[in-house]
């Protein structure tokens, strides 16, 4: 059974209360998530974005750590959350 066939992973991920930013590295390289992962986690993650991130590979947090760090500062946090 391949990732995201069974219908678990639905279930699962759409329990994930917290927001999710996916960054992506638009460098060729061998690995990353096939765009049938994407549709999954999109479809099913109750708040789920994606970012392209030019010119670095999948070791984004060391070629450009201020991405990361961009990603992170613009993920919204509830007004009723404990960081209020």
């Amino acid at each position: 059974m391949e990732w995201g066939t069974a219908p678990v992973y639905r279930t699962t991920l759409a329990r994930i209360m917290s927001p999710v930013r996916m960054l992506l590295g638009t460098a060729r390289h061998k690995s990353g998530p096939r765009p049938e992962e994407i549709t999954l986690l999109r479809d099913s993650l109750p708040s789920f974005a994606v970012d392209s991130v030019p010119d670095v590979g999948q070791f984004i947090f060391e070629e450009r750590p201020e991405a990361v760090l961009g990603a992170v500062q613009r993920l919204d946090v509830a007004p009723d959350s404990p960081a209020h």
